[in-house]
C-alpha cells in the first residue's frame, strides 16, 4: 500500500508539471499574439513535442510500475533527461519567466522524488529480474562454496 501511495504521488506530480506546462504555452501564445509578434508554427510544434516526451516518460515509468520491467525506467530516465536539458537551454529566452520557473520547479522535485524513491518503484523489477536469471546473491554464495568444495576433492 505504501508503494501504491509513492506512485500516486509521481502521478499527481506529473500530471501538474504537465497541466502547468500547458498553462505557460498558453500564456506565451497570448504574449505573443498580444504584442503583435508572428511565430512561426514550428515554434509551437516545439511545444507539443515537449508535452509529447513528457507523457511518454510519464507512461514509462507508469508501465514500469504496473508490469515491472526495469527497462521502462530506463525510458523514464532517458526522455526525462533530454527534457530537463532542454528546458534549462530555454530558460534565459522565455518571456513568461514566472509560469516556467514554477513548472522548472515542480519538474526538480518530480526528478527528486523519483530518485529518492528509486529503490521502492525497482525493487520488484529487479527481484523479479534476478530470480529469472538466476542472480539471487544466496544461490551464488552455495554456488562458489560447492564449487569450492568439489575443487578440493580433486
Amino acid at each position: 500500500m505504501k508503494i501504491l501511495h509513492k506512485y500516486t504521488t509521481f502521478s499527481f506530480i506529473s500530471l501538474l508539471k504537465i497541466y502547468i506546462f500547458m498553462y505557460f504555452i498558453k500564456k506565451e501564445i497570448i504574449h505573443f499574439h498580444c504584442t503583435g509578434v508572428k511565430v512561426r508554427p514550428i515554434h509551437y510544434l516545439g511545444y507539443y513535442i515537449y508535452i509529447l516526451r513528457m507523457f511518454i516518460s510519464y507512461i514509462g515509468m507508469s508501465h514500469s510500475f504496473l508490469t515491472n520491467k526495469f527497462v521502462y525506467i530506463m525510458i523514464y530516465y532517458i526522455f526525462s533527461i533530454i527534457f530537463f536539458m532542454s528546458t534549462t537551454i530555454l530558460l534565459p529566452f522565455v518571456k513568461a519567466k514566472i509560469y516556467f520557473v514554477f513548472f522548472y520547479g515542480i519538474q526538480l522535485v518530480e526528478y527528486v522524488f523519483v530518485y529518492s524513491n528509486l529503490k521502492d518503484f525497482c525493487s520488484r523489477a529487479i527481484f523479479q529480474k534476478n530470480s529469472k536469471i538466476g542472480t539471487d546473491l544466496k544461490i551464488k554464495k552455495a554456488l562458489n562454496v560447492s564449487i569450492k568444495i568439489i575443487r578440493l576433492d580433486l
